[in-house]
């Protein structure tokens, strides 16, 4: 079993109140710098991109994207993996929530296969 396959601990590892301030503003730092790359490479490729996540989570990256209309519209596909059965199970309920299943993908499998 997986570190993260325990639904408590997938639940914590996401949960504010545990995360410090820290990781917290490391994670924003990160959202604004991937919006700025994807304006970028579908300014330069002149359309959508496909994006593959390795490690999604809890979906949050997908969630916040989605959540700027003008940033999702430049993803074409969100493909997110995992190796954690609670990660996929919470993401995917995410997902449906939001309502962003016809371009966002949930895959559970090991990112060190990833070329098989």
């Amino acid at each position: 079993m997986a570190m993260y396959d325990n639904d408590n601990t997938v639940r914590t590892s996401f949960d504010l109140d545990y995360i410090s301030e820290y990781l917290q503003q490391a994670q924003w730092a990160e959202l604004v710098e991937l919006k700025k790359l994807i304006v970028e490479l579908a300014a330069e490729k002149g359309r959508p991109i496909s994006i593959l996540d390795i490690g999604v989570g809890n979906a949050r990256v997908p969630k916040r994207l989605s959540g700027i209309h003008e940033i999702w519209e430049m993803v074409s596909c969100y493909d997110g993996t995992d190796n954690a059965k609670a990660c996929i199970e919470l993401a995917e309920k995410e997902i449906a929530s939001l309502g962003i299943g016809n371009k966002t993908f949930i895959h559970f499998f090991e990112a060190t296969t990833l070329d098989q």
